[in-house]
């Protein structure tokens, strides 16, 4: 985005690129309580450089989910790292965020409140199952593979970790994982596939995008996990089936 699109209205640059109220959220500035003021004005309003602005604008359109075919070259170790990061994405900015452009809706646009008040019930419930199932799949899943790789370099207790295996085991998390693919599948149907009304004003349309954005997030996650992650980890479970039965063998 130029520095002469400074002069723009902060409404009609976020028609442009919708992403530039995450990066103006950051500096606690809230686009659709300035979208008829310039960027100009508002960033002085706020004692701010527009070259801040763009910088994060740049970054948060720079983060995206990283390339499966790059991702299925690498370790497992690397590909839990990287989930981890994900998550730590999801719960940190794009969550807040999101529930932030739901909780601040006016009753300026009357068609819209009947959608708006359900939203508000039903994203709160959505966000809190969601960090929910990511903190428990971190702690089982994550922390199982974990476990496994370091058995790979030597197995310390080879009867407690029989039960482990026994016990855990990843059928359990495949079929569990199978379940939450289509989590945002209520909030799709609510907002009609993220489709607004034609009298949507620019708070609507920044929220139904982000929401379609996250969605959209979500099922390549899913992906990594389906079609790179648990491949590996199931190998990687044999692997370590193998050398435990090496072990029992020669004691």
């Amino acid at each position: 985005m130029a520095l002469e699109l400074t002069k723009h209205t902060i409404g009609s640059l976020i028609k442009e690129n919708f992403t530039l109220g995450q990066a103006l959220n950051f500096y606690g500035i809230k686009f659709y309580q300035n979208a008829d003021q310039t960027l100009e004005q508002v960033c002085e309003k706020h004692r701010l450089n527009p070259k801040q602005v763009f910088k994060k604008l740049e970054e948060i359109d720079s983060v995206s989910l990283a390339d499966e075919h790059h991702l299925q070259q690498l370790p497992i170790e690397f590909i839990v790292a990287y989930l981890r990061h994900a998550h730590h994405i999801f719960i940190k900015n794009k969550l807040p965020y999101i529930g932030q452009l739901i909780e601040d809706f006016s009753d300026g646009f009357p068609e819209h409140q009947p959608l708006l008040r359900d939203l508000k019930l039903v994203f709160p419930i959505f966000a809190e199952d969601f960090i929910k199932h990511i903190y428990e799949e971190e702690d089982t899943l994550f922390s199982y593979i974990e476990k496994l790789l370091a058995s790979t370099r030597r197995i310390r207790n080879a009867s407690e970790l029989y039960y482990l295996m026994i016990k855990t085991g990843l059928q359990g998390f495949m079929l569990d994982h199978e379940t939450h693919d289509d989590e945002m599948e209520g909030i799709r149907l609510l907002t009609n596939q993220y489709t607004p009304h034609n009298s949507a004003d620019v708070h609507t349309m920044v929220l139904f995008e982000e929401l379609k954005h996250f969605e959209h997030d979500l099922k390549v996650h899913a992906s990594i996990e389906n079609r790179i992650l648990f491949p590996k980890a199931v190998r990687l479970e044999n692997e370590v089936r193998w050398r435990l039965q090496e072990k029992i063998k020669l004691n």
